[in-house]
């Protein structure tokens, strides 16, 4: 016990964690460079990479993670453009945006925090529209695609938080240099220019766009799968031949028809969305997750974002659930063991002191309670007898309040008031975001793109009606502020949970 109460309170370091550890996985799933055919096999990997914390409100479902856009494509290969990057002084938060960005009233803003788990690119993933950046690095530059990223890249954990805008972009200019840039081709097969203006028909470059991406998504197949054998042209052997391949293929596949038929694009990679994890608080992108999408400059709108890949089935059941149990145990030691420092340790101890406080003393004074116990100490056993009450306080709090348990907890006293009380629009909307989850667990998920009651609508027999009427309900609170309507709501919940066993 004493061993494990000295390795608590001795600070760390990553950096020293790390030589025990010398096997510890770094970033993989993402990379600067898309390279067609070699790509596909890090789909398969679960690890996570990185984890996020939402400071305001739930993140929005199907969230794109930008690392970068790559604009110079030979062929086979997608990469950055050799154009300088632009470096960012500053000493705290940082604004990145422009005074009509940042006026913007148009939407509430994103602000969260990131860890990824260990940066080999020093790349910022960013959701949304980015306004401020919080991150502390000895360099932080801005490159000609609009991305972020610390310099020197340490290969170790880096943090930042973000205030976002959730977009679209506003309408700024594209430059002739920038123009040219984002329509340069090499030598490619001409179907693939014909194929291109068959998909647009006589549409708008909007319409042309939306046409081409609904075209790959129904009438392709998503495969992690590369090709075994190398070939000559691989986007015209995605298209004509095999018509299958995964994201990278996709996206370069409407990249290059859009430049073909004269409208700028750029791929842009990432991750996708990622899942909440409500056992940990924090929402969990693995590498399996990482993704690649287009980004294409429409007059009159700017930089608009499509995806065309068709979407693959997210992990449910019980080994799903489990791994969130894991992820929130790993979590939990790489905060309070691994990284635990000097901030951490008083941290502790103080959030120990205030509960015993509270819980011997009510509401007096913290010296007297102090002075009585450090008087049957001596020497410097107050300090060590502190940390290691607080180990022992920490292991039974554990054991005895689970996330779980703490997560039911504050959904039953939720559910209590406002079916007593009654509730507002953002109560209504938390209401709904838990029958989503209860779904969830059951197999069903909401794809992003669907309403409400599309999701209602397309469940089986006797799950669409109860969701449906839930929906209904919620439409009225929601966007209707029928507030008093929260109540029937919130009965509504607690009998589904009830139902599902899941209260």
């Amino acid at each position: 016990t004493l061993t494990a109460g000295l390795f608590l309170m001795v600070p760390r370091t990553a950096r020293a964690a790390a030589l025990f550890f010398p096997d510890a996985p770094h970033l993989t799933g993402y990379s600067n460079i898309v390279d067609l055919g070699t790509f596909g096999r890090i789909g398969k990997d679960m690890r996570p990479v990185m984890h996020i914390v939402s400071y305001a409100r739930p993140l929005p479902p199907w969230l794109k993670w930008r690392g970068t856009a790559l604009s110079r494509f030979d062929g086979k290969r997608w990469s950055e453009p050799p154009a300088p990057v632009l470096d960012i002084s500053h000493t705290g938060m940082v604004e990145v945006a422009g005074t009509m960005q940042r006026s913007r009233r148009d939407a509430g803003r994103l602000l969260y925090r990131v860890v990824v788990n260990s940066s080999d690119t020093g790349t910022l993933f960013i959701a949304g529209i980015p306004e401020f950046i919080n991150v502390a690095a000895p360099r932080l530059v801005r490159t000609a695609e609009d991305s972020f990223r610390v310099e020197p890249a340490t290969g170790e954990k880096l943090e930042y938080e973000v205030s976002a805008h959730p977009g679209p972009a506003l309408l700024e200019p594209l430059g002739k240099a920038e123009r040219w840039r984002y329509l340069q081709l090499p030598p490619i097969d001409r179907r693939i220019g014909n194929l291109a203006r068959a998909w647009a028909g006589a549409s708008d470059p909007m319409g042309a766009a939306l046409g081409i991406e609904t075209h790959l998504r129904q009438d392709f197949e998503y495969s992690l799968e590369g090709s075994t054998q190398p070939v000559a042209d691989p986007l015209a052997n995605f298209l004509f031949v095999t018509k299958r391949g995964y994201c990278e293929y996709f996206a370069s596949a409407m990249a290059v028809m859009l430049r073909a038929m004269g409208t700028p694009a750029r791929v842009a990679t990432g991750f996708q969305s990622g899942y909440y994890n409500d056992v940990s608080g924090m929402y969990v992108v693995r590498a399996s997750d990482a993704h690649a999408w287009v980004e294409a400059w429409i007059a009159g709108r700017g930089w608009v974002t499509f995806d065309p890949t068709p979407l693959g089935i997210a992990p449910t059941g019980f080994l799903s659930r489990v791994n969130m149990y894991f992820d929130a145990a790993d979590s939990w030691w790489q905060q309070w063991v691994v990284s635990y420092d000097t901030g951490r340790q008083a941290s502790l101890a103080n959030q120990f002191a205030d509960r015993l406080r509270s819980f011997m003393y009510g509401r007096r004074q913290a010296r007297g309670w102090r002075a009585w116990i450090t008087a049957e100490m001596p020497g410097n056993a107050w300090k060590w007898g502190t940390g290691a009450v607080a180990l022992m306080l920490l292991a039974a709090a554990g054991v005895w309040a689970s996330p779980r348990v703490l997560l039911r907890t504050r959904r039953s006293a939720r559910l209590y008031r406002i079916a007593n009380k009654g509730g507002s629009p953002g109560d209504g909307r938390a209401l709904y975001e838990h029958m989503l989850k209860a779904m969830e667990r059951r197999g069903y998920r909401k794809p992003g793109w669907f309403t409400p009651m599309e999701f209602a609508r397309g469940l089986p027999s006797g799950e669409s009606e109860r969701v449906a009427q839930f929906t209904s309900v919620y439409n009225s609170v929601r966007f209707g502020g029928n507030t008093a309507a929260a109540r029937e709501l919130a009965r509504e919940l607690e009998q589904m949970l009830r139902e599902f066993g899941k209260a």
